[in-house]
């Protein structure tokens, strides 16, 4: 079962959360122990009820108020990388240890950097209160990072566009669109490289071995595709994944993840490959980006590279692909 550990998450907004926990099913545990692993959709149901009985921008709130000490050591190791890259891979590579079924996924052009969050828990449907608070946290602990203001360029949302849209703008600082295909923000790349005032190296180096060993103990049967899965996703932005690479993060040998593997009949290539496809598709339906951006995204340098894969994927190039999105109408609204 998927899970999520509240660390200083819950008690933080006690007051908010306390009137609903025996509706949800939990109980006041979750104030007192940062230790706690709460099942996701007990969590993921909390706050859409808090959002249903008066309080609906709650997510929002909440982003605003957390600070990343509140999510324990994944959010000291964040504050203490060097620069945003380093704080968007280390919060991308290491959200699982955090939570398992929330995926922050890094995607960098020669020109753009996309953060994007997804949610991944089976039979989870009301989940846009979690979206806005992670994705509005992260906007603001970036900025607190960097020590001046860092929103995106813009940002765009699954869910529709709500009454309470206003609060969008204060909460990220730029233009919000709604009805998208994915939940991202979208930055200039040249903000990738802009350091921390927070940054501490040799603080980051020993928490991030902290977070790896972590990451590493939560290697029960039933997280092993979950978790792969997870880690090939966040790597993706670096280049293709290495087989080996991804061992060492599992702590197994590549002989061991091999084996591993088989037993779900899964080839690395392919899965690597599936995980791609998605994205691609993902990239060609829901945003304007250039096909040669998404090239880069993926890991191709040119762009007759990412069509040929492409029209092995779908039976149609890219081009083609997008326009009959388009035709479909799945172009976002603004808020405002």
């Amino acid at each position: 079962m998927a899970t999520i550990i509240s660390e200083r998450l819950f008690s933080k907004f006690e007051d908010e959360f306390r009137p609903h926990l025996e509706a949800v099913g939990l109980d006041e545990s979750i104030f007192r122990r940062p230790d706690l692993e709460v099942p996701i959709d007990k969590y993921t149901a909390l706050l859409e009820r808090v959002a249903a009985k008066g309080n609906p921008g709650i997510g929002l709130q909440m982003g605003q108020k957390i600070e990343a000490a509140d999510l324990g050591v994944l959010g000291y190791a964040i504050l203490a990388a060097t620069d945003v890259r380093q704080f968007l891979e280390t919060l991308s590579t290491y959200l699982y240890v955090f939570a398992q079924d929330n995926v922050i996924r890094l995607d960098v052009s020669r020109e753009t950097a996309v953060v994007s969050y997804r949610y991944l828990a089976p039979g989870v449907t009301q989940f846009q209160r979690d979206v806005e608070f992670a994705t509005s946290a992260i906007a603001r602990t970036v900025s607190v990072a960097v020590g001046r203001p860092t929103p995106p360029r813009y940002a765009e949302f699954e869910h529709r566009k709500p009454e309470y849209s206003e609060a969008y703008k204060a909460a990220f600082g730029c233009p919000v669109r709604f009805g998208c295909g994915g939940n991202r923000l979208h930055y200039d790349r040249a903000a990738l490289d802009r350091r921390l005032v927070t940054g501490d190296p040799r603080h980051f180096e020993a928490l991030t071995f902290y977070l790896a060993d972590r990451l590493k103990f939560r290697a029960q049967d039933a997280d092993f595709m979950r978790r792969l899965r997870h880690l090939i996703t966040a790597g993706l932005h670096t280049g293709v994944p290495e087989l080996s690479s991804i061992a060492e993060q599992m702590g197994m040998s590549a002989r061991t993840l091999q084996r591993r593997m088989s037993e779900h009949d899964i080839v690395f290539s392919d899965l690597v490959d599936n995980i791609r496809k998605g994205i691609a598709f993902e990239y060609v339906r829901d945003t304007d980006y250039r096909l040669i951006d998404i090239a880069h995204i993926l890991g191709y340098q040119e762009a007759s590279s990412f069509t040929r894969a492409f029209k092995r994927w779908a039976d149609e190039t890219p081009r083609q692909m997008r326009q009959a999105a388009q035709q479909e109408g799945t172009v976002g609204s603004m808020a405002g």
